[in-house]
């Protein structure tokens, strides 16, 4: 039996609380992705069968509260709902992938090393916010010339040429729109970078619309 084992549970529950964050937490397990709303995160709720974004995530609280189906807790909960583990399997498994040791007090340089740890994980939860935002705009931009074209058509055109002019664009829009709603990143990367080094192309033929 190792000495974790052992330990008071309050003991490893609160050196998980008081070293790793919620909104880390959920980025790492990939539990949903969050949207920030304010001071806090909104996600899709992972323990119910949620249609709009209904779970709000506390990072100044390390909890969290689904407004669909009336969920909370803290991030060992969180973990533990997810995983269908016990509080203490989710406590350790947290503190394992997140560098803890809980079988012994943390030393200086130990704790050290879990703060960049937790930090890095920040930076990249960071960048994939700011990728999922990216995508967003680009989406909403898209969405924005592909309903211009499309009303265009709608009210008629005086030429053939204008036709072609038109139409070629509106299938490529909306082949970028399809890429950018996609759930695999990379697809979703390479639409975007396509997007932003090709969208001022785009803007003479709406002005004509």
């Amino acid at each position: 039996m190792s000495i974790a084992s052992l330990l008071p549970h309050g003991d490893v529950f609160q050196e998980v609380k008081d070293n790793v964050s919620i909104d880390n937490v959920v980025e790492y397990y990939n539990i949903t992705e969050l949207r920030r709303q304010g001071k806090h995160y909104m996600g899709i709720c992972p323990l119910h069968n949620d249609q709009d974004p209904s779970m709000a995530i506390y990072s100044s609280t390390n909890r969290y509260k689904c407004f669909g189906c009336g969920a909370s807790g803290d991030l060992i909960d969180l973990v533990a709902k997810h995983f269908d583990l016990s509080l203490i399997e989710a406590a350790k498994l947290i503190g394992r992938d997140f560098g803890l040791q809980l079988d012994r007090p943390m030393s200086k340089e130990e704790k050290q090393r879990a703060v960049e740890r937790s930090r890095k994980i920040k930076q990249n939860s960071n960048r994939i916010r700011a990728f999922n935002a990216a995508v967003d705009r680009a989406r909403h931009e898209v969405s924005f010339y592909i309903r211009t074209i499309n009303n265009t058509l709608a009210g008629g055109y005086k030429y053939y040429y204008q036709l072609s002019d038109w139409l070629g664009p509106l299938n490529e829009l909306e082949h970028l729109d399809y890429c950018l709603g996609h759930p695999d990143i990379e697809m979703k990367a390479a639409a975007l970078k396509e997007w932003e080094e090709q969208h001022s192309w785009y803007r003479p033929i709406i002005a004509d619309c």
